[in-house]
């Protein structure tokens, strides 16, 4: 936070588990040997005439990173938030001049919000495994609004859910929808960003549209959201 380099003499200041204190010492001795063997091949290969540093770089990157989410018991979904902090929060924290763009801020894209709503589900699903019925959904979002809906609905699992296009076509019926519900149980309706309606067998999430609540953790927190709020509600009022 503080600057945005730090020294290879700093680093090596930073406390790290050695293989020893590991619970699986003797598998990461291993480790530690075998990603020396890639980078020390690496090194030697980058050192000579004419040699493709870049891709070698990739090469090796692509090749020891899963070994290090083996040495640190990285699970996938804790893989998931480093991805997230590496490639929308760092960059958003400390923008430079050469990047002024804050990718938190920036609008999502199609590909990211069905990305988001993928995880929402598959996490939801994962948690209720053994039941008859399944989470599926699709995301909607308007640029000129500012405003995503996804929405989730339970199906039985042998179901497939017939999902729109994306468009502003499609985004304003949920809108209308969500309005006419709200104002049947509250006796008014105003758009809260960040609003999570249930209506009997569906669940419309209102969003931004910035990347922030588009992300992978966003959607990771989202699901445990949603399941304390069935787990808190009596089956009369989530029919969930």
């Amino acid at each position: 936070m503080g600057r945005q380099r730090v020294g290879v003499e700093e680093l090596l200041r930073v406390p790290f588990p050695l293989p020893d204190e590991m619970p699986n010492s003797h598998r990461c001795w291993q480790i530690v040997e075998e990603i020396n063997r890639i980078v020390t091949s690496a090194a030697t290969k980058a050192s000579e005439v004419l040699s493709d540093r870049e891709g070698l770089v990739r090469i090796t990157s692509g090749a020891i990173e899963g070994l290090i989410n083996e040495y640190f018991d990285i699970l996938p979904l804790e893989k998931t938030l480093i991805e997230d902090t590496e490639l929308v929060i760092i960059p958003s924290v400390r923008p430079t001049r050469k990047r002024q763009i804050v990718p938190t801020i920036e609008p999502s894209k199609e590909k990211q919000r069905g990305a988001y709503t993928k995880q929402l589900c598959d996490t939801l699903n994962g948690w209720a495994k053994s039941g008859p019925f399944s989470v599926q959904g699709y995301a909607m979002a308007s640029a000129q609004l500012g405003i995503g809906v996804a929405v989730l609905q339970k199906v039985r699992t042998d179901a497939a859910l017939n999902m729109p296009q994306e468009n502003l076509t499609d985004l304003l019926p949920a809108l209308e929808r969500l309005r006419k519900v709200t104002s049947k149980k509250l006796n008014t309706f105003e758009l809260i960003r960040g609003a999570k309606v249930f209506d009997r067998d569906r669940l419309y999430l209102v969003k931004p549209i910035s990347q922030r609540f588009w992300t992978q953790t966003a959607a990771l927190n989202d699901a445990d959201e949603i399941a304390g709020t069935i787990l808190m509600h009596t089956p009369q009022r989530v029919a969930w």
